[in-house]
């Protein structure tokens, strides 16, 4: 039994060894140095004051995106006010491979944008002169020769259209009749045009659709078929999007959550980002959107269509935007029949206004505030969160809400819509945002809201952003690198010629426990500084020590 145990208890330790062995190698790949070993990126924000005239701003606005960002402070960010209203924050940069990975995906993922054109491209091409017209044409089809045949009939019915115009030098002896027809063949001519053009931009393939793809989980079976489909559809881009989802999947092997710059600007934009916009709803008999304003009485089969081909994003001129529903499942949005609600990649969405009118938006130009948010009670006695703005917010809410009665107000958290409740009176300065949350949603919504109401607010653009080299410079990490590998082979041959077979035994173990260590910083994404790595060999020292106990109690003995 005892033996039948120890082979069970060697299994385990060689299973747990060798898992952190794949975590670690290769081991400039997976471990990730420390602004101080490596270097990173430096990103120097302006806070936006907003009238605050509160001493020690930029030490307050760091605490609390400290505490949003890097609560566990495993990322090894180095913040620092500068002055009254500057923050300096400072990240490590991924190893040199996960870099190379990273920009081979984006330059495939250009490869494909390259190959897109727009409706002025396509206009400047066909309108130029008959001899100057191939050049340009052969430029729209690129690699989409499925647009050749399309560009061919469009110059014909341009060309119809132009012999079709009326000139200041032709004679005026067409009739009536002549007219007439003259007129309804270049109506055709243009609605065909147009049709043409639409086909054309319809061969378009926008990276960031294939990008959303991409983002599911392999297995998932909706990201099968629709790349199946996507290469279907573009079968002259095949070849690019293979290449594309090739260069993907080596990338997110490596990537991690903090990369890039742009991940840090993300993550200082969200979490506690509160926003309220009037919800799309759709006029059963017409189709359209209502709205209490004319000019956003649109189709909404546009906005479906559009959520089909292009995802969640917002296209330019768009008064309206798709969001992704909080908890579908549980959420009344999608059970609302009056509300426009439509799936995308197996998400949820549902449309609301994107314009500044028709919402209290938070887009890093408002001048309103959250001013302080509790758990509280709806009228059926389900948990809901109380919420309070400043004066100015509440002025505009209440315009908001005033202008539309009987109207559902969406409540937007993050980008996310957490409940659509019907507006049944003019609200100012308190409010409430219910979602059939449990007591502790509530107050984790509280705590999220909470952390989002900074004193001011980070510029969206940082003024500066740069690469930094390490912070020790090369000769300080030279020595100290040095003096820890000098400690360490010194500790281990010691134990090894003075405790022999002992000794050796307890070699073993402590370095097992450092790969094992190791492993699991890798497997966690943590970054790996020059006090760490010191940390872990006084770790090391400190399982000898204890091993320097029992040998000398046995020798005893």
């Amino acid at each position: 039994m005892g033996e039948k145990d120890l082979w069970l208890k060697l299994g385990l330790i060689v299973l747990l060894v060798a898992l952190s062995i794949t975590f670690i190698w290769p081991p400039e790949d997976r471990l990730k140095p420390g602004i101080d070993l490596g270097g990173g990126y430096s990103l120097l924000f302006e806070i936006d004051e907003a009238g605050e005239s509160r001493a020690e701003l930029a030490q307050r606005v760091m605490e609390i995106l400290k505490q949003r960002v890097d609560p566990g402070g495993n990322r090894n960010l180095v913040w620092r006010p500068i002055g009254r209203n500057r923050l300096e924050i400072q990240m490590p940069q991924p190893p040199a491979t996960q870099r190379a990975a990273r920009e081979a995906y984006e330059k495939a993922r250009k490869a494909i944008a390259d190959t897109q054109v727009s409706r002025s491209q396509i206009l400047s091409a066909v309108s130029l002169p008959a001899g100057q017209r191939e050049p340009e044409t052969d430029k729209l089809v690129g690699k989409v020769e499925s647009r050749r045949a399309l560009l061919t009939r469009l110059v014909e019915t341009v060309d119809r259209y132009e012999q079709l115009q009326p000139t200041e030098t032709q004679p005026a002896t067409t009739t009536q009749p002549v007219e007439a027809s003259q007129a309804q063949e270049m109506d055709r001519l243009f609605i065909r045009r147009n049709e043409l053009i639409d086909k054309l931009l319809a061969t378009n393939l926008n990276p960031s659709v294939l990008s959303d793809l991409l983002d599911l989980d392999r297995k998932s079976e909706i990201r099968r078929t629709k790349l199946e489909q996507l290469k279907k559809d573009h079968s002259d881009l095949a070849d690019l999007i293979s290449n594309m989802v090739d260069k993907y999947e080596g990338w997110s092997k490596q990537k991690g959550y903090l990369d890039d710059p742009s991940d840090l600007m993300r993550l200082l934009r969200g979490a506690g980002k509160l926003e309220f916009r009037i919800v799309a709803e759709r006029d059963a008999g017409t189709g359209r959107i209502l709205s209490s304003k004319a000019e956003y009485q649109e189709p909404a089969e546009r906005y479906i269509d559009q959520l089909a081909k292009f995802g969640p994003r917002r296209q330019q001129g768009d008064n309206y935007q798709w969001f992704e529903i909080s908890k579908p499942d549980e959420n009344n949005i999608t059970t609302d029949s009056r509300l426009i609600v439509a799936e995308y990649l197996g998400t949820k969405y549902v449309l609301a206004h994107a314009t500044a009118d028709m919402g209290l938006l938070n887009d890093g130009t408002n001048s309103w505030r959250l001013r302080r948010a509790h758990v509280g009670r709806d009228r059926t006695g389900t948990p809901a969160v109380d919420f309070e703005l400043d004066a100015r917010g509440g002025e505009r809410f209440a315009v908001l809400t005033g202008e539309n009665l009987k109207r559902p107000l969406g409540i937007f958290l993050d980008e996310k819509a957490v409940s659509a409740p019907t507006i049944q009176s003019q609200i100012s300065t308190y409010g409430q945002i219910t979602g059939r949350f449990t007591v502790q949603e509530a107050q984790d919504l509280v705590n999220t809201l909470e952390a989002g109401v900074l004193p001011a607010r980070l510029k969206e653009v940082p003024l500066q952003e740069k690469g930094v080299g390490p912070s020790l410079g090369a000769t300080n990490r030279y020595k100290g690198t040095l003096s820890m590998a000098v400690a360490f082979v010194a500790v281990v041959a010691f134990m090894a010629m003075y405790y022999t077979y002992s000794g050796l035994i307890a070699d073993l173990a402590v370095m097992l426990n450092l790969v094992i260590t190791l492993g699991i910083m890798s497997f966690l994404g943590n970054t790996f500084t020059l006090p760490g790595i010191a940390g872990m060999i006084l770790t090391l020292g400190m399982a000898v020590d204890a091993n320097v106990l029992i040998n000398e109690r046995m020798r005893e003995e």
